[in-house]
């Protein structure tokens, strides 16, 4: 008698729904994003909520209603850049997902760990803010020394400028509605299963978005893709209508329990900083830090304390890895082209070497790295012809064109005595190999501006008014105002932290930037600000107006 197959009974599909709640962080990905980062940074920096509703379409197949409400944020930690934003957010979703539960022999039972990986499509809103004043209503500016003060960098009255920190207080709105999007998370992870009810998630996840404009700041010309943003999570999820008699497999689920608490207090330097609030990983043991974890630089050179020789360097003095100024007299007699430069340490037949028949000559003044102090920026335009040059790195001063070099001397000495301790005479071409042999040896920040300058001062006093908006007020309003722009001439400046400023027309009363600034607002721009300038330096309206009545007398 032939033996009958039997052929395989297809398992029943039976509805396993779970719910489930979790913790996670997040980590902005996009313009303005965090620029110096520990270990725990990279993970994230803000924290985000998750609810989940799931239920099975097979065995290996999940899908799932989510939403995640949390914040994102963003801080640009560079010398040039102090962009910044936090934004709370909302995101509505669906996933699909994929647990390779088909490589387990086992079907009734839970495996111990399983993997997944999954995809979905969000709704998702963003409410965008920055700070950008103190407790006290303080705006911020960030000057080129670092610092942040009360009052304009190149202020008339620099000594009134007042050392502000921030508070990192996000008060200031960015857009008048929420940013609402499309995002495509994809993510991945493991599953711990703590019998049939009950099972522990780990996972990753990377939100792309269908905006660049999250964090408020878009350039077409710069922007290679649009924002997003990492969550990382810790999920519990309950399986209530798993049927009871089917047993998991033994296992202590106490080996895969994480320790969120001893991690949140991570100090992996030992400066006394949580590594999730640590922004100078590495820091050598037993060095003193800021509240942000960094090295102290009390002289602000940009050479820590404990690895600076020379711990107190003028404001804005060029120095070298080790914290120590220059001495630009040394690097001149040791350059192989030293023409016309006559030093007593220094043999004439050496001097005259190289010289050319029509050598010219002039002094060089000073040299500063990007920071130059207010009060010898003031000292500096007092002096009739100097000429400013940027270099890449440094800005140069030079003073004088002389056609023999006792002239050239006789003016070095001259600023000597005036207390003008990096004055030397020298040919151009000579000064000009000074700053590359110390941009070489130089710690200095980067500027990107290449520019001559003549600095004599002009017996003319110009006072203007103007009428001046910022990027992100303006956006809404930038099509409406191009008239305006084009009839009274618009100048566009972009700050340190990226930040673009629109200074409109340019006035010789207050009453006429007044009346522009009225004009402004009508077109439902709602706040329009009025700025002065007395010769192209920035001063506050009372002292521009104060100086002209003083002139009518």
């Amino acid at each position: 008698m032939k033996e009958e197959k039997v052929k395989p009974v297809k398992e029943p599909y039976k509805f396993n729904p779970s719910i489930g709640a979790g913790i996670g962080v997040t980590r902005y990905a996009g313009d303005v994003e965090d620029v110096n980062v520990t270990a725990i940074h990279r993970l994230g920096n803000r924290f985000a909520y998750d609810f989940t509703f799931k239920s099975n379409l097979s065995r290996c197949l999940n899908v799932s209603v989510n939403a995640i409400l949390g914040k994102i944020s963003g801080n640009e930690n560079e010398h040039r850049l102090h962009r910044n934003f936090e934004s709370d957010f909302l995101s509505l979703g669906l996933n699909l997902e994929y647990n390779f539960r088909h490589f387990y022999k086992a079907k009734k039972r839970n495996p111990l760990i399983t993997p997944f990986v999954s995809a979905g499509v969000y709704y998702s809103d963003y409410n965008p803010r920055s700070d950008l004043y103190d407790g006290d209503g303080n705006l911020y500016y960030y000057w080129q020394d670092g610092v942040i003060r009360n009052l304009p960098e190149g202020s008339l009255t620099p000594e009134d400028a007042v050392k502000l920190d921030r508070d990192y207080t996000y008060e200031t709105h960015l857009t008048e509605k929420p940013i609402t999007t499309l995002a495509f998370p994809v993510a991945g992870g493991f599953d711990f299963h703590l019998g049939n009810h009950v099972t522990f998630r780990l996972s990753a996840s990377y939100f792309f978005t269908l905006s660049d404009k999250i964090d408020n700041y878009y350039d077409k010309n710069l922007s290679k893709s649009n924002d997003g943003y990492f969550y990382n999570s810790i999920s519990v999820f309950f399986n209530f209508l798993y049927d009871k008699k089917e047993k998991a497999e033994d296992f202590d689920p106490g080996i895969y329990l994480v320790d969120f608490n001893a991690l949140d207090a991570e100090d992996s330097d030992g400066d006394g900083v949580p590594d999730l609030d640590d922004y100078c990983v590495n820091t050598p043991a037993n060095v003193k830090v800021t509240p942000r974890g960094c090295p102290l630089d009390n002289d602000n050179d940009g050479i820590a304390d404990y690895r600076d020789k020379e711990p107190d360097t003028k404001q804005g003095y060029v120095v070298d890895e080790n914290g120590v100024t220059l001495n630009f007299m040394n690097i001149a007699e040791n350059l192989p082209d030293t023409a016309g430069m006559k030093r007593s340490s220094v043999k004439d037949s050496y001097i005259f070497s190289e010289k050319e028949a029509t050598s010219q000559y002039t002094v060089h003044v000073a040299t500063y790295g990007q920071t130059i102090p207010a009060s010898q920026k003031q000292k500096l335009n007092d002096i009739e012809g100097l000429v400013e040059t940027k270099k890449d790195t440094m800005t140069i001063y030079t003073l004088g064109n002389f056609s023999n070099f006792a002239d050239a001397e006789h003016k070095q000495n001259e600023l000597l005595e005036n207390g003008y301790d990096q004055a030397f005479a020298a040919t151009p071409k000579a000064v000009d190999a000074i700053a590359v042999e110390l941009e070489k040896r130089a710690v200095l920040h980067t500027v990107k501006d290449k520019v001559a300058v003549n600095l004599t001062p002009v017996d003319t006093v110009a006072v203007k008014f103007k009428v001046q908006l910022t990027e992100y007020r303006l956006r809404l309003q930038i099509d409406k105002l191009a008239d305006l722009m084009a009839h009274e001439g618009v100048e566009l400046k972009t700050t340190i932290g990226g930040l673009k400023l629109y200074s409109i027309g340019s006035y010789n009363t207050y009453e006429e930037a007044q009346k522009i600034r009225k004009e402004i607002l009508g077109y439902g721009v709602k706040e329009a600000e009025i700025i002065a300038t007395i010769n192209n330096r920035i001063v506050t309206v009372e002292e521009a107006k104060q100086y002209l009545k003083e002139q009518k007398k």
